[in-house]
């Protein structure tokens, strides 16, 4: 693992941590150029289909830049947009994956998504190579972070996939869980609940059955709708079972695709203890930014320049590995 020391001389322009994860999940950055615009392309999985929301340049050997939301989140979340208006005033072609049920996606799939898909992943980028897209550069947010760092672990790198860049991951499931719990964090975890049931309610008017809706007063914590349902309907045994298998943390040493994880010591809901892990420490594919402020996914800088001091730093790693 290289850490990069330079990158992480971070002004924020607010030290709280909760003012930045808040407003680092409703800003949308620049206005896009006139030629931004999108197309939904549905690819086919085992399973059902997924929703790729995709912005093309006219240059049709473009570089590509895959970007995977996080939890509760859909291609449509103010931090994809803004990564993708930055990217695409850059040159690249934009795929914004929505995980399963997400994006207005619910019909698509007889599962919701969780932190262990990575076989998702795995096909979005078969379907990119297969029409022709010779650059992919990948960036993934929170759950999506785990699901990516997962799936580089897992797969063979494909030559045309170039690096990875994971902000704010989840990469321990059940620390994320409990840091989720703690009173301070209460307005995330109501948030995360909220959307959560009602993705159960809304997959149970497609395929009514499927899910026992009687449950959802049971569930007071994520640890209980994982346990109810996600263990019980992804094939896992149990809770323990989960956690283990679906963790990014449990596949780093295996990561062979040049990698930025940019996270910061006062995310609210990935502890930065998560990150001293011996596996990450000796993969020389890792280099590992850590702030000391910048919340979750949030990373506002106080200079203009900066404003969006996440984007910059990820195209600027991205750049130097195409």
């Amino acid at each position: 693992m290289h850490i990069d020391k330079k990158s992480s001389k971070f002004t924020p322009l607010f030290n709280n941590r909760h003012i930045q994860t808040i407003l680092g999940l409703i800003a949308t950055g620049p206005k896009p150029v006139k030629s931004y615009k999108h197309k939904r392309i549905l690819i086919k999985i085992p399973e059902g289909k997924l929703a790729l929301d995709c912005s093309f340049q006219k240059e049709k050997k473009a570089p590509t830049l895959l970007i995977i939301h996080g939890l509760t989140g859909s291609s449509n979340s103010a931090y994809v947009e803004r990564m993708s208006r930055h990217g695409y005033s850059d040159g690249f072609n934009i795929i914004r994956m929505n995980m399963r049920g997400c994006g207005n996606t619910i019909n698509l799939t007889p599962s919701i998504y969780n932190a262990g898909q990575s076989s998702d992943l795995q096909a979005t980028i078969s379907y990119l190579i297969k029409n022709k897209h010779e650059k992919i550069a990948i960036i993934s947010y929170s759950l999506g972070g785990n699901l990516a760092l997962k799936w580089a672990g897992e797969y063979k790198t494909p030559k045309q996939v170039s690096s990875l860049t994971a902000i704010s991951p989840v990469i321990d499931l059940e620390k994320a869980g409990n840091a989720s719990e703690l009173p301070e964090n209460w307005l995330y975890k109501l948030k995360i609940l909220t959307s959560l049931k009602s993705l159960i309610k809304k997959k149970n008017l497609h395929l009514p059955k499927l899910y026992d809706l009687t449950l959802l007063s049971d569930i007071s914590s994520v640890k209980d709708f994982d346990t109810i349902y996600q263990t019980k309907k992804t094939g896992y045994k149990s809770i323990e079972e989960y956690y283990s298998r679906a963790s990014a943390i449990n596949y780093l040493k295996n990561i062979s695709l040049r990698t930025l994880i940019l996270t910061s010591k006062d995310d609210p809901l990935v502890p930065i203890s998560s990150f001293y892990n011996k596996d990450l420490k000796n993969n020389k594919n890792i280099t590992l930014t850590i702030t000391n402020h910048g919340g979750h996914v949030g990373f506002l800088g106080k200079s203009k320049e900066e404003r969006y001091w996440s984007d910059i730093q990820t195209l600027n790693f991205i750049k130097k590995k195409l």
